[in-house]
């Protein structure tokens, strides 16, 4: 709080010595926390302890673990087509949804381990292992929605894209486990 110099100091009752230097006092709620010139003295980043140093990293991913990142990007994938297809023919939304819903059933076990592996590994050294697992995993997608159903990345989908694409999710390439 800055005060003019017309204007008449007020009283702190002896909480800060007001003299002829100006001072900055630092309040929060009603309270005097610091003066600006203790701060400047005694920098807190000064203060800062050493950080600890980054935890080991976590053992390798399994061979089931690859399996179920794998199972979570597709859970991904397919709850974003589907949501797109939906929104886009809203006739067939219940359809399209219907279908990943029963997709999801069938696969149930895996996108809980893929659910429990993104809780429980999120150091960066588990995304730098799984990075790389989910790029390819996104490639594969790429090249079964673009090779083996012929539904092109470059224009928007029509309602027979989406019908087919939905309509083939039993036949969704091989994940790590079944590989």
């Amino acid at each position: 709080m800055q005060w003019t110099p017309w204007r008449k100091i007020p009283d702190f009752g002896g909480v800060i010595d007001v003299g002829w230097i100006p001072q900055q006092p630092v309040f929060f709620k009603g309270k005097l926390l610091v003066k600006v010139d203790e701060v400047i003295a005694d920098p807190p980043a000064a203060r800062v302890v050493k950080e600890a140093p980054p935890p080991a990293p976590s053992a390798p991913l399994s061979a089931a673990e690859r399996s179920a990142v794998r199972l979570g990007v597709r859970r991904d994938f397919l709850d974003a087509v589907s949501a797109a297809c939906g929104s886009k023919f809203p006739e067939h939304a219940a359809a399209y949804k219907r279908d990943v819903q029963a997709w999801r059933a069938s696969n149930e076990a895996g996108l809980k381990q893929a659910n429990e592996l993104m809780i429980s590994r999120t150091s960066r050294e588990d995304a730098k292992a799984m990075g790389p697992l989910i790029d390819e995993e996104k490639k594969t997608l790429q090249a079964w929605q673009t090779g083996k159903l012929g539904i092109s990345m470059q224009k928007a989908p029509t309602m027979a894209d989406c019908d087919k694409l939905t309509g083939s999710l039993d036949a969704l390439p091989a994940t790590g486990a079944e590989r």
